[in-house]
């Protein structure tokens, strides 16, 4: 082999290799979409007022900035909802527990969302090694409903009519 044949191998193997040396981590590849809440988060007692934010210039039955009461509510979730329930008696000893003993008080439905999707938040990885990828995305498959960390749900909708809220009644 001759010097320059050599030399010309030894330049070629240098630049390739400060190539790799130079090359960046390509970090992690969110795909998961926004708006995704942590079920624990709806543990506990929280406060619920509506409030209209937006309507027609023309409308004779509410206006922007129309606010319910504010209410106390526990959050239950089910398969499909997102349910708000409140805690307490609105009228007092109305909840008689002697017609059905053992069966706990919810409370009144305040409002109840749409849930779309019931998810946990993973790594890919590759089926044949095991070795997790770079990739995050949703998970909606491994593990029930009920097990899964994250739920996104609907907001732009209750599904329990008040008649303390009047904009709930004209849709």
């Amino acid at each position: 082999m001759s010097l320059r044949t050599h030399l010309s191998l030894s330049m070629l193997s240098m630049v390739a290799a400060g190539a790799i040396a130079c090359a960046a981590d390509v970090g992690d590849v969110d795909r998961t979409q926004p708006n995704r809440i942590k079920k624990t988060v709806f543990e506990g007692e929280w406060y619920l007022q509506k409030t209209t934010y937006d309507v027609p210039y023309t409308s004779g039955y509410t206006f922007t900035g129309e606010t319910s009461e504010a209410e106390r509510v526990r959050f239950e979730i089910q398969e499909k909802y997102l349910i708000a329930y409140r805690p307490y008696e609105v009228v007092e000893s109305s909840n008689d527990t002697t017609t059905l003993p053992g069966v706990e008080f919810k409370g009144a439905p305040i409002a109840a969302y749409d849930i779309e999707k019931h998810f946990d938040v993973v790594r890919e990885y590759n089926a044949t090694t095991g070795e997790e990828t770079n990739v995050i995305y949703e998970n909606d498959e491994d593990r029930p409903w009920y097990e899964r960390e994250y739920i996104r749900v609907d907001w732009s909708k209750n599904l329990v009519a008040s008649f303390n809220f009047l904009d709930d009644q004209v849709k």
